[in-house]
Order: C-alpha cells, then sequence, then structure tokens
C-alpha cells in the first residue's frame, strides 16, 4: 500500500478567488498557489492574484474578471457577490463556504 504524499503538495486544478486575508493565509498554508484573486488585506500572500476590492467590499466585477473555478469566503458579508453568477453569466460550479472561522479574531494567532 502506497502511502506517500506528492511532495506535500496540493494539487493545484481549481483557479481560487478568496475573499478575505484568513482565507488566503489557510490557502498559504496549505500550499496552495493558483490563487487567481484575493483581497488588498492579502496581497502580501499572492502578490500576483488580481486584487479584487478589499474584505469588507470586494468589487464583483473584479471577481468575474479572474474567472475563478471557486470563490472562498469565510464572511456572511459577501453573500452579494455570490448571487450575481448569473448575471455574469458564471457557468461553472461555484461554492462559497459560509463557516464560522471568522470567529477566530486572526488565524495568526
Amino acid at each position: 500500500k502506497d502511502t506517500s504524499v506528492k511532495e506535500n503538495k496540493v494539487e493545484e486544478k481549481y483557479n481560487i478567488v478568496s475573499l478575505t486575508r484568513n482565507i488566503s493565509l489557510i490557502l498559504k498554508e496549505i500550499g496552495y498557489e493558483n490563487v487567481g484573486g484575493t483581497v488588498e488585506e492579502a496581497k502580501d500572500f499572492y502578490p500576483d492574484a488580481k486584487i479584487v476590492g478589499n474584505e469588507k467590499n470586494p468589487d464583483s466585477d473584479l471577481v468575474f474578471e479572474v474567472y475563478p473555478d471557486l470563490i472562498i469566503t469565510d464572511s456572511k458579508n459577501h453573500s452579494d457577490i455570490l448571487s450575481k453568477m448569473d448575471d455574469y453569466n458564471f457557468k461553472k460550479q461555484c461554492r462559497s463556504l459560509t463557516m464560522p472561522i471568522s470567529s477566530t479574531k486572526n488565524l495568526e494567532e
């Protein structure tokens, strides 16, 4: 039985937009680099990613310009962006994880 891990690398087949610093931090910690867009607060984690606004007010036009496969947020405040998927003819399967991650004030602590 082969229990080896592929160089501790996560398979990066999805272009992700992260709408919070905490989510970007988690993605960085697990070694995920295919982040096409992130918020201003997380630009230090993904300097090549498109900045899609800030956590409190991400710009839906910028989010969808990245053509994400997956949009991840831990904020209930981003439901407006997710509701616009039909307006952008966003055909790919897209899910948002709304979990109580934000109950942790700062994940780096």
